[in-house]
């Protein structure tokens, strides 16, 4: 069973989302970007959640640097 956060399912899938709409808690987020962060292991150990007040504020790039920043810092863990 997937368990659901505020936004949608949390990261035990590993799913990696950007959501663009409005956020469900904070009405003034637009989009949003979250990240499964995993250790050495692959055990997942956090969540790098990222809101904004603009509308389709993150892209495939934004994604990309945030996971291999996660990797870099965290993959040793």
């Amino acid at each position: 069973m997937r368990r659901r956060g505020p936004n949608g399912p949390d990261a035990t899938g590993a799913g990696r989302r950007c959501v663009p709409g409005p956020h469900r808690v904070c009405q003034s987020t637009r989009s949003e970007i979250v990240v499964p962060v995993f250790g050495a292991d692959g055990r997942l150990i956090g969540v790098l959640d990222i809101d904004s007040n603009r509308p389709d504020a993150f892209t495939a790039a934004d994604q990309a640097g945030l996971e291999g920043m996660m990797q870099n810092v965290f993959g040793k863990l």
